[in-house]
């Protein structure tokens, strides 16, 4: 199955009846994001979901990553994943069938390109941003956001392409913020024109091949362009064809294009806040401005969007999927010990990773660790935890259990700092902060006896293993005090969470608890009694210097969870799914 195109996708998901189509107007505003929320979330039922009426002429495909099974399909998994397996055969220059596979689809990488295309079917000069029906996707985002846009770039001295998703906020009919963090190769662009003080050209697409919207959030080496590589997961050439008012070559079976620039001189605006993919507001900053200078489009396209926030949202896809592909080349080219790599949803896909190791000489836990550290926006990772090759990373149990048993305190501990997310707000500074590995493999350690009593403390709390327990306070200096001064057993973790939590469930309480974390700043050694006690409340911490308060979590407001309760019935559903809001309100507010 090869979709290169949204109208593709829609007739290939009615065909096997895995598309949601709702006649019944809905909202940009709030609304599809409620629904797309609840749909996701409703596991074996989730689907992509096309909204035709919006009061545009512009129907609505939101939630294209709806599940592992069309994921995989779009990127032809089953195909790919065994020559990514033994993508070693090249360097070992050993001719075997995945390396022949493998040479087979790069021969059909390079872009092929068009003198016309069904993007540009119709043109205008007339057409803005309000033409669109544009999502405001949460209750306190600044405005409406493009988010799922394919920022297109080309350095001025390669005239290399990049492509990248960075969101985009509307501020009126012809201008945007675009939203391009330090680290991407946007930005990159942008500073070179800004250096030789020149008009950088900026085009956006909406759609195309499900692969190709994939490629533009993966974590390609620099050099590497994205049609090539979603060229390689479809085993098919991207068309491409040249924009009307610049040199930037665009897919031709985009849905939607936004030609425009940016001008590097122009004086920075405001952006933000916008409900992320932390599951809070972002703290609003500066960035470039986009201008928009005209609009091309098929006769009947079909705008898409996706929908981030609190966990787990579609973005878990992409992240997943991403792994998948990676970790295979990663273990292959540079940790030849890596066994598995695991990025829970929970993290954000960057403040947790998971590792296991073939481990076979002493300080290899640590050598993985800072490697991770050290590999393409692998850097950014906050926490490491590394194990042994026999534990299943997916399963908490395990994980829990081998951390219990295996991690002496503080000999297995190990601090760092580096490069952060730039919308890690918990950081003490912007884009930078502490980092933590906790090493859990069990060779070439001398034998501890761990204490593997449990008690009763003088708080709420709940011993999750022997050796690990969650106290529910609001005050961190009262129980960090109490754990002092009294004389309690040895080698525990305890790790302190707001009350309110207490209810909540498990995924949620790990998500809350990532989110607030600055390794540096918030563990605690009590050195007496070989203890770790882990800051995991937003009580009592200035987040950024951006910001003076800790941001708001991502949650739908009142109003719009009962309009969505209201009109649920015609929206020909066959179950009805509680507002993830809702559910999250009433756990945390008992």
């Amino acid at each position: 199955m090869t979709l290169n195109n949204l109208s593709s996708l829609v007739s290939y998901l009615k065909s096997k009846k895995k598309l949601y189509e709702i006649q019944e107007l809905v909202s940009p505003t709030l609304e599809m994001t409620e629904i797309a929320d609840r749909i996701y979330q409703s596991k074996d039922k989730s689907y992509p979901i096309l909204f035709t009426n919006n009061s545009t002429p512009f129907p609505v495909l939101i939630n294209i990553f709806a599940n592992e099974e069309l994921t995989r399909q779009y990127v032809r998994w089953d195909e790919v994943a065994p020559i990514l397996e033994n993508f070693s055969d090249l360097f070992k220059l050993k001719f075997s069938r995945s390396s022949f596979l493998f040479l087979k689809r790069f021969m059909k990488s390079k872009p092929y390109k068009r003198r016309c295309a069904p993007c540009q079917e119709v043109v205008s000069r007339e057409l803005g941003f309000f033409d669109l029906p544009i999502l405001q996707c949460w209750p306190n985002d600044a405005g409406r956001y493009i988010t799922l846009p394919l920022v297109h770039t080309i350095d001025p001295e390669t005239g290399i392409q990049n492509i990248g998703m960075y969101r985009m906020q509307i501020y009126d009919n012809k201008t945007a913020g675009l939203h391009w963090h330090i680290h991407k190769g946007g930005a990159e662009h942008f500073q070179k024109w800004k250096e030789m003080k020149k008009r950088m050209p900026v085009t956006i697409t909406l759609g195309g091949a499900p692969a190709l919207i994939y490629a533009a959030t993966a974590p390609l080496p620099q050099g590497i362009p994205e049609y090539a590589f979603a060229s390689f997961l479809l085993n098919k050439r991207i068309h491409l064809v040249k924009c009307i008012s610049n040199d930037i070559l665009i897919p031709a079976d985009s849905e939607i294009v936004l030609e425009g620039f940016v001008e590097p001189e122009e004086e920075l605006r405001m952006e933000g806040p916008f409900g992320d993919h932390t599951g809070f507001y972002s703290i609003p900053d500066y960035y470039p401005v986009f201008h928009l200078e005209l609009i091309t489009h098929r006769k009947k396209a079909i705008y898409p969007a996706t929908v981030v926030g609190i966990p787990p949202k579609e973005d878990e896809q992409l992240g997943h999927l991403t792994t998948q592909i990676f970790t295979p080349i990663i273990k292959q080219t540079l940790l030849p010990e890596l066994i598995d790599l695991y990025l829970p949803t929970e993290g954000g896909f960057h403040n947790l990773a998971l590792t296991s190791i073939h481990e076979t000489f002493p300080g290899q836990a640590e050598k993985v660790a800072h490697a991770i550290w050290g590999i393409g926006l692998l850097s950014l990772t906050k926490i490491i935890l590394v194990f042994d090759d026999d534990i299943h990373l997916r399963n908490w149990s395990n994980i829990l259990s081998r951390i219990d048993r295996s991690v002496a305190i503080p000999d297995d501990i190990l601090f760092s700092k580096g490069p952060l997310d730039v919308l890690d707000h918990s950081a003490q500074k912007f884009a930078y902060g502490g980092k933590l590995a906790i090493l859990a493999t069990s060779k070439f350690k001398s034998n501890h006896m761990f204490d593997m009593n449990t008690y009763e403390l003088p708080f709420i709390h709940l011993w999750l293993t022997q050796r690990i327990a969650i106290i529910y306070h609001d005050h961190f200096e009262d129980v960090l005090t109490w754990l002092k001064q009294h004389s309690l057993h040895r080698d525990k973790f305890y790790v302190v969470m707001e009350k309110r939590w207490y209810s909540a469930k498990a995924s949620l309480q790990l998500w809350f608890g990532l989110s607030t974390l600055d390794p540096v700043r918030d563990l605690h050694f009590i050195q007496e009694r070989f203890s770790l006690v882990i800051n995991c409340l937003s009580y009592g911490k200035t987040p950024s210097p951006f910001n003076t308060s800790w941001p708001e979590m991502v949650l739908m407001d009142e109003k719009t969870i009962n309009t969505i309760d209201q009109k649920w019935s015609s929206f020909n559903f066959d179950f009805f799914t509680e507002s993830p809001s809702a559910i999250l309100r009433k756990e945390i507010e008992q």
